[in-house]
Parts: C-alpha cells; structure tokens; sequence
C-alpha cells in the first residue's frame, strides 16, 4: 500500500500525522528479538480489507521480532460478520482463551464487538482493529483515552462527510452526478451506525443521499434485483462492508460493474477490478499500527494503559481506465493528489 503524496489537498494534508510509515518503524523495533514463544489469537473477518489489514499485521509483528513458527504461535481463525454470527464467534473466543493464547487480536466489527464481551471477564489482553464504531459498539468510551482495563485498539474508516466532500472533488458536476447511493445491508452492524451518520450529517456536498438496503436475510445474501430495481434512479454508487464483499465473490461483483454507472469502492483491490476509484483507509498501515500496539503489551505494558487511537489518514486511488469507459473526466486536481492510479 502507498502513503498519500504530500501533495494531498485541505483534509488529506491535515491528516498525515497519524500512521507512522512502514519503513521508520524498524527505527524503532526492539533491539533483540523475544526469546519466549507467545502464543497470539486472531479473529478476523473474510472481507478484502480485513485481509490487507492482516497483511500488514503479520508484517509489523515480524518487523517488531515476532515470527510465526519461531518465536510466535500465530493462530488465526476467521469468523462471520452478521449479527447471526456472533455466538458462534464467542465460542471461537473462549476455545483461543482455553487454549492458552497470550493476547487476542481482532479485526473487523463482527469479530470484535461480540468477543470483547467475553474477554472483558478475564485478564486476557485483546486488542481490536478495523472497528468502524467501537464507541457506539461498547469497546471503549473514548479515543485517544486509556481505557485501564484489558482492551485497547484501532478503529477503521473514512468518516461519511470527508467521503462526501472528496467524493464531490472527484465529481464535481453537481448536475450530472447529484443521485448519490449508498448500498447496504440492514443486518450488518457497523453498516446500520454508518446510515445513521450519513442520515444526521447537515452538509451533503451537493448530493441527494439514496440508502438502499439490498441484503436479503432469507437467503444470506445480497439480493441484486433489489439493486436493479433501483440504478435508473442513480448517478454513483457507493457502500461499505457490503460492498467491499461483493468484490470477494466473482461472479457478484461481475454483475454489479455491469452497471453503466461509477462505482466508488473501498479497497484497492476493487479498484483493480473494476471501480472507479475511492477514498480508502490504509489498511496495510493500519494493520501495522495493530501491530505495534500488540508487540507493547507481549513486551509487558498493560492495554488499559496504550490510548486507543481513530485513523485520520485516507488514501485515494483512481481508475482512469474505468473513467474513459464512462466518459468522466476526473479533475486533474485529484489527479494529482491521488495515491495510486490505474491506467
């Protein structure tokens, strides 16, 4: 994953001073690698982010000492993401804790919130990543606020209005691209506070906000004739979690880019494959900031001391390919200040 140039505009620039790059954090790994083996439990969802995320994880623990199969038992499981799936994740939870796991690491809402009610009856540490909500999800009261118990972490996301407001930079016509929707499942926790953001925001950058809960519960799935029903009545598409697992399933995502319309993804693997482009949170660098968070607590610090801390870094990718498929032309502005472009 890159970093934002440094040429990036208004609420980019003003938001560089969170993660600290990959290579400046070997400045600052342990000077001798821990001898003992720890074993770390990870639960984590199956969508694209939460793979990079991971991605980023494994690479700071390794950058921090930790490998897995000399010095660190590296036991991952991954788990669902609806509500439905939270018992289940529970159980996977206790099982990690019975089997004598030092710390345990989540990624994704649907493998924090639920876990974290039963290991806040232990002394075990854990510690979250990728939580959009983990105030309104009940991890913690506040951020950059030790929480003085077990739990500490990282949350996830580009705030709805900094979307919105990028959003409009990137297409800045108001009349052609006005009919902003946002798809979603209604079952999806993190999903449903994000409408409610959306929902409350007063300024929405010359957009008309369309919310189309397109999962059907019967069948587990996105239901597209839901979609179908309403892309006539649209000018973009945007979405969240939802969104970002449709681009895991080949043959769901082949139909949603079938739409003649700019789709605004959340992962630069959806960029690749078909988005117009969108503005991302740096999974890989969050992942490494899980990372270092976690090597401090195996290296003795108590979690409840490590402040919890909100990204403030985004990343915005382009698909100037998708664009001339589209006829849009993307300002040279965002050109310019984009952190990545497929061409």
């Amino acid at each position: 994953m890159r970093m934002p140039r440094s040429a990036m505009w208004g609420v980019i620039s003003a938001t560089m001073s969170f993660l600290v790059p990959l290579n400046c954090i070997a400045a600052i790994a342990f000077s001798q690698p821990p001898s003992k083996v720890y074993k770390v439990g990870v639960l984590m969802l199956p969508a694209p982010y939460a793979i990079e995320m991971e991605m980023g994880f494994k690479n700071g623990l390794e950058t921090y000492g930790y490998i897995d199969g000399r010095n660190l038992e590296y036991i991952k499981r991954v788990v669902g993401p609806e509500q439905s799936d939270y018992g289940k994740n529970q159980e996977v939870a206790r099982e990690l804790i019975s089997e004598g796991v030092d710390l345990i690491a989540t990624i994704g809402t649907g493998a924090s919130t639920p876990v974290w009610q039963v290991v806040k009856n232990t002394d075990m540490p854990m510690v979250f990543a990728g939580v959009t909500y983990p105030i309104e999800g009940g991890l913690i009261e506040a951020f950059d606020k030790p929480t003085g118990v077990n739990i500490t972490g990282i949350s996830y996301g580009v705030p709805p209005e900094t979307r919105l407001k990028l959003f409009r930079k990137m297409f800045p016509d108001e009349e052609r691209f006005r009919r902003l929707g946002f798809i979603y499942s209604g079952v999806m926790e993190q999903e449903i506070h994000y409408v409610e953001d959306l929902t409350s925001l007063g300024e929405n950058h010359g957009f008309q906000l369309k919310y189309i809960d397109f999962f059907d519960p019967s069948i587990g799935a996105p239901d597209f004739s839901i979609l179908e029903a309403n892309v006539d009545s649209l000018d973009l598409i945007f979405g969240w979690y939802t969104l970002d697992r449709i681009c895991a399933d080949s043959t769901l995502f082949g139909r949603l880019t079938s739409f003649p319309l700019p789709i605004l993804g959340i992962t630069s693997q959806f960029t690749d494959r078909g988005a117009i482009g969108g503005v991302l949170t740096d999974h890989f660098g969050l992942g490494a900031q899980h990372a270092k968070m976690v090597a401090k607590i195996l290296a003795g610090e108590f979690p409840g001391e490590i402040p919890p801390r909100q990204p403030t870094t985004y990343l915005i990718e382009i698909n100037l390919r998708r664009a001339r498929e589209l006829k849009i032309e993307i300002p040279l502005e965002v050109i310019g200040a984009a952190s990545r472009i497929v061409h």
